[in-house]
């Protein structure tokens, strides 16, 4: 049986943002994961990265994903 990757090599598994993200609650840790994420093109451009859904991934208040998405820009 052939999986997806074998039909189509631009075929892509889809994961959860917790999977892409990793799970870390260190400001920097925060910070790394995502811009890793997005530098190796896990996160698709365009992406919203909404705080309430990056909060709940990383286990963190929305002030702290507020501030490592301030960086981020």
């Amino acid at each position: 049986m052939l999986d997806q990757q074998t039909l189509s090599p631009r075929s892509r598994r889809v994961r959860s943002t917790g999977q892409i993200l990793g799970t870390g609650s260190t400001r920097d840790g925060i910070y790394e994961r995502i811009l890793n994420a997005v530098m190796e093109h896990r996160l698709i451009p365009g992406t919203k990265l909404v705080e309430e859904k990056l909060a709940g991934v990383f286990q963190v208040n929305r002030t702290r994903i507020r501030e490592v998405l301030a960086r981020l820009a």
